[in-house]
């Protein structure tokens, strides 16, 4: 085999040349794994010789696996014998047949070459701290709600936000009752927005024993299509109602939610575990900031094959995360009223973020020679360790410890970059 490099704007030409000898030792090959496929009257299967088979199937039935046999040792070996040509996707490929034997041309993408721009002395605008005293209140606030325990309201009461309301109710559409319209006793939250369009809103202010009309409309995009966008009569009739009584925020709610004994060093500790929270949000955000702010100082054109590669790995990701949910992503696209097409066309834009970011990160990687040793490596799996309880072994595997190394780069050209630029 001999083989010929062009380069391109984005891509290499490589353009492989083998001998008809060559080509009929991968057609032999081919015939050999396959022959068990074919079956013709007056042979046993797997004993067909080659020129019965493409006597029986067209002289061409190998070809698509002759040229595996040659192409794949082949593009290795040019691989091997040419480091600087970095793919991004396997080739594509094509072939002519040549007086000598057979020609297998093989396009390969390539990352973009590109020249970065500034990386160091630049001024980014600094996030700052913030956390008002409110949010501490609001987060015990919250804590006292979850701690709230459900009693009877007393006669008379009226139903307000908050309160749980045990309720009968019949569901029609012009008159006519609908499957799944109809419960009984069924305990809704007033204000949760447990159920469609202002129904729980119109509850307010009733009370037990009250029949309620409650006309609603289905949104338009609607799992029942038959309820889509149409408008609802519901007569609901209020059996029960709930109200949640509040804990006092003193020294006993302290001692039960807390391991302290004053309500004055549990909102104490408080305020400095959410100005602990709100800090390495700050330095997250500082760290976007930052990447951003490089990122920007260098024009970069992708190739679309990478984007489109991208999109389908974040696709997956979201399809996996879905599922957990008990989803499809065409169930997600009929309830959100778009289109899988429409979640990729709104992704782009991340996809060719993530990919400049990546890329700029590398020659940053490159040019100031950033490197992570097996000590810092092992360093960081005895840290997980101490802070999971986890075995060693579980951190060891070969993925595993291609993200740690990664991990440990970024983390370095961040470290790098903090130093070399200024926040303002």
């Amino acid at each position: 085999m001999n083989y010929n490099i062009e380069k391109k704007k984005d891509s290499f030409e490589i353009k492989m040349t083998f001998t008809g000898g060559e080509w009929d030792d991968a057609l032999n090959k081919a015939y050999k794994k396959g022959a068990g496929r074919f079956k013709v009257p007056g042979f046993r299967g797997g004993k067909v010789p080659r020129k019965v088979i493409e006597n029986n199937y067209g002289e061409t039935i190998f070809h698509e696996d002759g040229i595996s046999e040659l192409f794949l040792p082949a593009y290795n070996k040019v691989m091997s014998e040419n480091d600087h040509i970095n793919p991004i996707d396997y080739p594509s490929i094509d072939f002519n047949f040549i007086e000598e034997g057979i020609e297998i041309i093989a396009i390969i993408d390539i990352l973009p070459e590109f020249k970065i721009g500034k990386y160091t002395g630049l001024e980014v605008q600094k996030a700052e701290l913030k956390v008002a005293e409110k949010e501490v209140d609001n987060y015990l606030e919250q804590l006292r709600k979850s701690r709230a325990r459900q009693v009877d309201a007393k006669d008379g009461h009226k139903i307000v936000n908050g309160d749980v309301a045990t309720i009968d109710f019949v569901g029609s559409v012009d008159g006519v009752e609908f499957p799944g319209g109809r419960g009984e006793n069924y305990e809704l939250e007033i204000g949760s927005n447990s159920f469609i369009d202002t129904f729980e809103s119109q509850l307010i202010g009733k009370r037990v024993g009250d029949v309620v009309n409650v006309n609603v409309t289905f949104p338009k995009q609607y799992h029942a299509e038959e309820l889509a966008g149409k408008p609802a009569l519901f007569v609901v009739t209020i059996n029960k109602i709930m109200q949640k009584e509040l804990p006092t925020l003193d020294d006993a709610f302290a001692k039960d939610v807390s391991e302290f004994e004053t309500m004055a060093e549990f909102k104490a500790d408080s305020k400095k575990r959410i100005e602990d929270k709100a800090k390495k949000e700050v330095e997250q955000e500082n760290e976007n900031r930052l990447i951003k702010k490089v990122v920007e100082q260098t024009k970069l054109e992708l190739p679309e094959k990478m984007v489109e590669r991208q999109l389908d790995h974040m696709l997956d990701m979201m399809a996996s995360r879905l599922a957990q949910q008990g989803l499809s992503m065409e169930m997600y696209a009929q309830y959100t009223g778009t289109s899988i097409d429409t979640i990729r066309d709104q992704q782009r834009g991340e996809a060719e973020n993530v990919i400049r970011t990546r890329l700029i990160i590398d020659e940053i990687v490159r040019k100031e020679k950033i490197e992570v040793t097996d000590k810092e490596i092992d360093a960081k799996i005895d840290e997980l360790v101490a802070a999971t309880g986890g075995k060693k072994s579980g951190f060891s595997t070969k993925e595993r410890m291609d993200y740690l190394r990664q991990d440990i780069r970024f983390s370095k050209v961040v470290d790098f970059l903090t130093k070399n630029n200024k926040f303002v």
